[in-house]
């Protein structure tokens, strides 16, 4: 087995400790792209990425030739769990307090980064450079332990899908879910107002994981119907009592005050997305999550 050097970085504000790969690497480049560059033994990671398998002794040789086509970096794995812990050349930074633009540029240009995008005014996408002078493992640990503006920074990894056995649900109304396949015929439904969720169902094998939570404020929900009866179905629910938001954790919480006779909308929500597949009434979108 190649032997490996453990490091360390930060996932979601977490120190992992890592074992580089001494015969791996990644490239933000299909195995296509690789092979016009002479680079074999390349296996997609991502929709971008490859990582690529060779002798210890050509890996540095190697991944200098890779930087010449596209940004190169090692490949590590979770020592703990031995799960791939793929980076890119991309880093996500939260800072604790909303930058100026004049700060956000001030940062960019300390660490010779490129903004990518933002997700809101304190989260920010950047793009290591040839300037940056550090891999993104160690310039994430730096921003952690070293930089005072910085509240999380993390990395933007490869991830690979998994798939399941599959079969398509048998719930009886599934035939008549117009939004969810392009199967059902009559003249009021344009096949262009479909989701298409069936063929991203089969192309990923699954109909979603339980890890995905998907939040619905609304007018209540009817915890114990049919559509949501599997154990842990519900991640969390909660209801105003006057101006206290009772949660399901609460001493006093009552899931028969999530729902009320006639406030139907937040159930019919709540089955439009996640609607159990299950044989019994409908799907929603995502029946896993």
């Amino acid at each position: 087995m190649p032997q490996t050097e453990q490091t360390y970085t930060y996932r979601n504000g977490r120190k992992v400790a890592l074992d580089k790969s001494s015969d791996q690497f990644v490239v933000r480049a299909t195995p296509e792209r690789l092979e016009e560059e002479g680079i074999e033994n390349a296996e997609l990671v991502s929709s971008a990425s490859s990582r690529v398998t060779t002798p210890a002794d050509d890996l540095e040789p190697m991944m200098s030739a890779a930087r010449d086509v596209a940004p190169t970096h090692h490949a590590y794995y979770d020592a703990e769990t031995g799960q791939e812990f793929l980076i890119t050349d991309r880093v996500i930074v939260t800072f604790k307090l909303p930058p100026t633009a004049e700060e956000l540029d001030a940062f960019a240009g300390k660490y010779a980064l490129i903004k990518q995008a933002a997700y809101g005014d304190r989260e920010f996408l950047f793009q290591l450079t040839d300037h940056t002078g550090t891999n993104p493992v160690k310039l994430v640990v730096h921003l952690m332990e070293n930089e005072p503006t910085v509240e999380l920074a993390d990395h933007d990894l490869n991830h690979r899908m998994s798939s399941y056995v599959f079969t398509s649900p048998s719930d009886p109304a599934f035939d008549r879910e117009w939004h969810l396949h392009e199967r059902f015929v009559h003249g009021d439904f344009d096949p262009r107002s479909s989701s298409r969720c069936e063929a991203a169902w089969q192309a990923l094998q699954n109909f979603g994981g339980a890890d995905v939570v998907v939040g619905i404020t609304d007018d209540g929900c009817k915890l114990n119907h049919r559509d949501f009866d599997s154990p842990g179905k519900f991640a969390a629910w909660g209801y105003f009592r006057g101006q206290r938001l009772i949660a399901n954790a609460d001493v006093d919480a009552d899931p028969n005050q999530m729902y009320k006779s006639g406030s139907n909308h937040g159930t019919s929500c709540a089955g439009v997305i996640a609607g159990e597949s299950d044989a019994v009434l409908t799907v929603g979108a995502a029946p896993g999550c």
